[in-house]
């Protein structure tokens, strides 16, 4: 009878104790179970943590290779809208350099006058 009397005297609080007291206490044990079991937790996901260097090194090297790839995509795009804008250039330049006959000139001023008179009326 005597050990179930004093596991109701520890339980329960003593009359007239101090509240602060034993509010503090209850706090500092709830701060000791958190703390411990934030250890547990760290235990454990180091535990199951990867540590295997060789597929470190495998995923960066293929990172890496993803990098180098898209940079040449990106690469050969650039030089491509480059090599677009600079024939588009080109081809102005030899339009504007071509020769024309005298009847070819004389037909497009006529044709541009009938646009004209079409587009008055």
């Amino acid at each position: 009878a005597t050990s179930t009397s004093s596991l109701q005297e520890q339980n329960m609080p003593k009359k007239g104790g101090n509240e602060k007291a034993i509010n503090a206490k209850a706090a500092k044990a709830e701060k000791a179970n958190a703390k411990q079991a934030a250890a547990a937790k760290a235990q454990e996901d180091a535990a199951w943590r990867d540590d295997d260097k060789a597929a470190g090194k495998k995923a960066e090297r293929a990172a890496q290779a993803e990098a180098k790839r898209r940079a040449e995509l990106q690469r050969k795009a650039e030089n491509k809208a480059l090599a677009a804008e600079d024939e588009k250039a080109h081809a102005i330049k030899v339009v504007q350099n071509e020769k024309k006959s005298r009847a070819q000139i004389e037909q497009q001023r006529e044709e541009a006058a009938r646009a004209a008179a079409t587009a008055r009326a």
